[in-house]
């Protein structure tokens, strides 16, 4: 694969051509442990997961978040708090007895501004250091490239990409999008299982060799 991939709600970047990390922007260890002990105080069933630059560690009770979840050669187990001792490239917190959505209102709310809580998939939420976005991190790349935001299109179907959304030029959501992404965006496409993506692509490539579009 050959350039660039934004990672881990835009903590990451990577040049995927020469396998190197072009930016890492970690949360703070302190900071981790007293979003842990924050979350358990409100919600006695989260449990942890942590992603670093090069290792993915996790809590045993979080190894069921998804059927058939094959986890990689290497991985750590131990408590949430003993894997927070270097800082952390994302947190990511499950609740099995509650559903997403107030799992990510409850986070919010307890975090506050010691860390930005995003909700990407029905099962976790994650969460970074305090300004990292999929948005921002794209409008850094996008600045360094000389792109844009009016010629970018950017597809998405979770809260944690609305930032991206919104930057770019022309939004495009799979029709089984959540709820508060199908609401703002500029264009709703077939749902995933069905090639939404591809066939967005598709009309906007006749589009633009029809010079009917600038993207």
């Amino acid at each position: 694969m050959d350039g660039m991939a934004i990672c881990s709600n835009g903590a990451l970047v990577l040049d995927l051509a020469c396998e190197r990390v072009l930016r890492h922007r970690p949360l703070p260890s302190e900071i981790a442990v007293e979003v842990i002990h924050a979350l358990r105080e409100r919600m006695p069933d989260v449990c942890f997961a942590i992603e670093t630059e090069s290792r993915f560690a996790l809590e045993p009770a979080f190894e069921g978040a998804w059927e058939g979840w094959k986890l990689s050669p290497g991985t750590l187990f131990g408590d949430a708090l003993e894997l927070v001792t270097v800082p952390v490239t994302k947190l990511i917190a499950r609740d099995a007895t509650r559903p997403t959505d107030e799992l990510a209102a409850i986070s919010t709310e307890v975090v506050g501004e010691r860390a930005v809580v995003s909700h990407g998939g029905r099962w976790v939420v994650e969460i970074n250091v305090t300004g990292v976005s999929k948005g921002a991190a794209l409008e850094e790349l996008a600045a360094e490239l000389g792109i844009d935001s009016r010629h970018a299109v950017a597809f998405g179907d979770y809260p944690n990409d609305l930032p991206m959304l919104a930057w770019a030029g022309k939004s495009i959501a799979p029709a089984n999008a959540h709820s508060s992404v199908l609401a703002e965006v500029d264009e709703v496409t077939e749902a995933n299982d069905e090639d939404g993506v591809a066939l967005a692509i598709e009309r906007l490539l006749v589009a633009r060799a029809n010079g009917q579009t600038s993207v």
